[in-house]
């Protein structure tokens, strides 16, 4: 159960809506922002996933005007009507530039008085009103106003049981942005206690205490380290019943189990990206589980002064338990300075079979073994090959037997658990090519030699182009379109040969 009140078991089925809101401009003299569409769409996509949200229930805005923003609660408020009042829940959340009195929309304002008065006016047995707006010139630009941070105030009426307001910052302070996190300070450690972070007690479920507890610490601590500025969130509450309130859960979806350990510090990355997904710490008393959509991840451990890493790959609904034993020691700076783009496993090693068709064969088979090393985006390579390929004309039917080595230099880009891949490099080989006259057996009578057999060399370059697919967090599956041109020389001539095929590998990072 996710934004509702805890309701007797004869209700109908709670409706959750959100209007979700990122804003990059302001007014003359505002900072444009860097992640507040980014924001938005990420408190979007957690509450659908966990907060009890239906795709169809959720508004995601990017750079709206006033008017887009009074047309979306308009049609919560159609959604909401006919239902009971305290089957309603409404989550409102902006972020953007902002003052005492208004959210500012690019060069237009809306007035939070007007903002009040539309809000009141959705059924809705609860409203939660979240405003991370105003930022600091050390880390994106000050909110545009030298007037103190904003708190929204949504008065009650005989329709609302309850309201909750929950500022990133509290008055005389600012809210901050940051680029490491690719968000705003305070969304950032809010979502990730939404996740299961915040989750105090282990049932799977994160209340907006617990929520707000874990991104009031956490927050405090990143803006005083970061920036010395410090930013201290705050939350207003009116609401008619004490019961909990449940934002998120956790259970049936894909999840990342920390074990009982004092004080270490989570912090989880994409594979490939430099962006913090989510943080945690963990506890002594239980195991903190985090929700995470299905991926890789690079995952770094901070505890007692030592730091560690581990890659992680999480299939849809995965429940994966997280060991010891995952962790490699790296250097805490190598942890800093890399972030998701961290390889744990720089060696490869692999076997793998390619068909191809070339100018001295009509169709072919290659099986080889690869080494490869990896830096980052980029490996260098080495394998060993053989093959076999035949042909046929008019007159004879030809065969082609190799052994080659190849060097390879690839450049690699990672889409989720997809890595695209594209390389070049020398290929060298020792052939065999024989001839078989097609009238064969009426020479062979006659005494005639049918077969000529000739051993050549050759020398030339080799390009591939694919993807790699992961099978796990350290197997993976390679699929290849390659080319070769070489110049081939055998029996004493020269020519000119190119090929052309597909293939696959399987491997293993070690």
């Amino acid at each position: 159960m996710a934004l509702l009140l805890v309701t007797s078991p004869s209700r109908a089925d709670p409706l959750r809506l959100l209007v979700a809101i990122g804003h990059h401009s302001g007014l003359a003299g505002d900072v444009p922002l860097k992640h507040s569409a980014r924001d938005a769409t990420r408190v979007r996509d957690l509450f659908v996933q966990l907060g009890g949200v239906r795709p169809e229930d959720a508004f995601l805005m990017v750079d709206p005007t006033p008017a887009q923003v009074f047309a979306a609660i308009d049609k919560v408020a159609a959604i909401a009507s006919g239902r009971q009042i305290n089957d309603v829940s409404v989550l409102f959340y902006f972020s953007g530039h902002g003052d005492r009195q208004a959210l500012h929309l690019g060069r237009e304002r809306i007035l939070l008085s007007d903002l009040d008065r539309k809000l009141a006016g959705v059924a809705a047995g609860l409203r939660i009103v979240v405003t991370d707006a105003c930022r600091t010139s050390d880390l994106r630009g000050k909110g545009v106003t030298s007037t103190d941070p904003f708190s929204v105030t949504l008065d009650a009426t005989p329709r609302a049981s309850g309201v909750i307001r929950l500022h990133a910052s509290a008055d005389g302070e600012v809210a901050q942005e940051s680029d490491e996190l690719a968000s705003a300070v305070f969304t950032h450690y809010w979502l990730s206690g939404l996740a299961g972070a915040a989750d105090v007690n282990g049932d799977a479920r994160v209340t907006f205490d617990e929520s707000y507890a874990f991104a009031y610490s956490q927050t405090l601590f990143r803006s005083a380290r970061a920036s010395g500025v410090v930013q201290r969130p705050a939350v207003e509450t009116a609401l008619r019943e004490g019961a909990p309130i449940v934002l998120t859960n956790t259970t049936s979806t894909t999840l990342l189990r920390f074990p009982r350990a004092a004080d270490s510090h989570y912090i989880i990355y994409g594979v490939g990206s430099r962006t913090v997904l989510a943080e945690l710490w963990s506890s002594s008393e239980r195991r903190v589980a985090l929700a995470v959509p299905p991926g890789r991840y690079i995952v770094h451990r901070r505890t007692g002064g030592h730091a560690a890493a581990a890659q992680l790959d999480l299939d849809k609904d995965q429940e994966r338990e997280v060991h010891a034993a995952d962790f490699h020691a790296v250097p805490e700076e190598t942890l800093a300075r890399k972030g998701g783009d961290l390889i744990l496993h720089p060696n490869e090693l692999s076997v793998g079979y390619v068909a191809r068709t070339s100018r001295l064969y009509d169709f072919g088979h290659e099986l080889g073994v690869r080494y490869e090393h990896a830096w980052d985006s980029f490996a260098l390579g080495i394998s060993g090959t053989g093959g076999t390929g035949s042909g046929a004309s008019i007159t004879q039917e030809s065969t082609v037997s190799w052994l080659g080595l190849d060097g390879v230099a690839e450049v690699r880009s990672t889409i989720g658990r997809l890595v695209l891949r594209a390389g070049a490099g020398p290929r060298v080989l020792t052939l065999v090519r024989s001839f078989v006259r097609n009238d064969a057996e009426r020479l062979a009578l006659a005494g005639y030699n049918t077969e000529r057999r000739f051993r050549g060399m050759a020398l030339g370059g080799h390009a591939l182009v694919g993807a790699r697919l992961s099978l796990g967090s350290r197997l993976w599956l390679d699929l290849d379109a390659r080319s070769e041109l070489l110049g081939v020389r055998v029996n004493g001539e020269f020519t000119a040969a190119w090929s052309a095929g597909a293939g696959a590998d399987v491997g293993l990072s070690f």
